[in-house]
């Protein structure tokens, strides 16, 4: 679902903040954002549903001329969970239309808790039964059914469902806006697997190999995922005080937006650098040889995590087409590199072919920012978190490097630093004063909500 219609999701998360009034009794909604609210639901519905008829297609083809290839539950489970594809762009573009007016709140407690939660809790309660799979498989289209409801409840309490479904036609500013948006979904798939790809495509490795470096991965771009969730927030709110003209509030927001993904990505950098035999071996005690592979392979994600940041301010900027070009260049040096070390150095080739072209195209999104005067990293707002890290790395890194791989101690250093860096960062941080005149105060005040 994500790469059939999220850019049309994202366009929306890009779009509504630039054009979204603020008048005296709320937030009013102009003519322009419903046209390109319709634009959008009626294309990512025509996009879901076609994903959904081709889904069944290919069952019913499989049904005639390959029918030992599906058991019966799984087909049938698999016809169940089709649906989930519209249910899930459903859910999707609620959440974005009210982070597009600067709502959150629907989406944490949607997207992080009740996708969660609420499967795990209908599996306790459903746990008995003999056909486990289908089980399953209703119980994940039940989740995304309450979901979308309550997504689109939501929704209507802010805007007028009347004025997005009334028909006005393709708004083709706006689709043009998002095609390199959804076609970047695509590639940002591209980048996290081609490693993987091209590891079995050259079979330049055994199978152990290749299950270890998809554990490497999963734990490498944990770097990314946890700026993603800054992004979130950021991204609509970037979008709007650069519609406004307002570089002052943008930057602070930026800086102010930038220090506390720190407060999350380092941590995990200093656990990752001190300890990575013991979480390796979590998953397999002879995956702990690799470390030093796992290391060079979170150099790319660790970067994107902390310099992503950059790429918000792009889009912000309304270059969605400089964005995919970046990223297009980055599967070109990705798959270059890949072609050229995997056959020699195997997963070690792999992971500095990853790590590389992610850090180019970082270095790249930076000189694009710096060209169009957005805001830049600052030292000095990242003190607190960066003088943490790096206190917390001086007590216990002489540690690390004096104990053998894989000894208990590892994990104990990892968990003092943990310690230290909490302590060091509580008081470092501390509360900044906001001036009642500031800009943009009505905007933070929303977010709280």
């Amino acid at each position: 679902m994500k790469i059939s219609s999220g850019g049309l999701c994202e366009g929306t998360t890009l779009f509504v903040p630039r054009h979204f009034e603020e008048g005296r009794s709320g937030i009013v909604i102009p003519g322009a954002v419903y046209g390109a609210l319709s634009t959008a639901f009626y294309g990512g519905m025509l996009v879901s549903l076609t994903f959904v008829g081709l889904g069944y297609a290919g069952l019913a083809y499989l049904d005639g001329y390959h029918s030992n290839l599906l058991s019966p539950d799984l087909r049938a489970s698999l016809s169940i969970l089709l649906p989930i594809i519209v249910l899930g762009f459903l859910v999707q573009y609620s959440l974005s239309a009210l982070k597009g007016i600067v709502v959150f709140k629907y989406d944490v407690w949607i997207n992080s808790y009740a996708r969660e939660f609420l499967p795990l809790a209908l599996a306790l309660i459903l746990l008995a039964g003999p056909e486990w799979g289908m089980t399953l498989a209703w119980i994940h289209l039940v989740t995304y059914t309450v979901l979308a409801l309550s997504s689109l409840i939501a929704m209507s309490r802010h805007f007028s469902w009347r004025g997005i479904l009334v028909w006005k036609g393709w708004d083709k500013r706006f689709l043009a806006f998002c095609l390199p948006l959804g076609a970047n979904d695509l590639l940002l798939f591209l980048v996290q697997e081609l490693d993987m790809l091209m590891l079995v495509i050259l079979g330049a490795v055994e199978g152990f190999e290749l299950a270890f470096y998809g554990v490497a991965a999963s734990i490498a771009f944990g770097f990314r995922m946890l700026r993603l969730n800054f992004m979130k927030v950021f991204q609509p709110l970037a979008s709007r005080l650069t519609a406004q003209g307002d570089m002052r509030e943008l930057e602070h927001v930026f800086h102010t937006t930038w220090r506390w993904s720190l407060y999350a990505i380092l941590p995990f950098a200093g656990v990752l650098l001190l300890a990575p035999e013991t979480l390796l071996a979590i998953y397999h005690p002879d995956y702990a040889s690799y470390a030093s592979c796992l290391l060079l392979l979170a150099v790319g994600p660790l970067v994107n995590g902390i310099f992503g940041l950059n790429t918000a301010l792009l889009l912000a900027s309304q270059r969605t087409g400089l964005h995919l070009a970046n990223n297009l260049v980055t599967v070109v040096v990705n798959a270059g590199l890949n072609l050229a070390l995997i056959p020699r150095f195997g997963v070690y080739g792999a992971a500095a072919a990853t790590a590389t072209s992610m850090v180019c195209v970082q270095a790249l999104t930076a000189l694009q920012v710096r060209r169009l005067r957005m805001p830049l990293f600052s030292l000095r707002a990242a003190a607190g978190p960066l003088s943490a890290f790096g206190a917390a790395l001086l007590v216990f890194l002489p540690m690390r490097i004096h104990l053998a791989p894989g000894d208990w101690e590892q994990g104990l250093s990892a968990a003092g630093f943990l310690v230290v860096f909490a302590v060091i960062a509580r008081y470092r941080n501390a509360p900044e004063a906001t001036p009642a005149s500031r800009p943009g105060l009505a905007i933070k005040e929303r977010v709280s909500e």
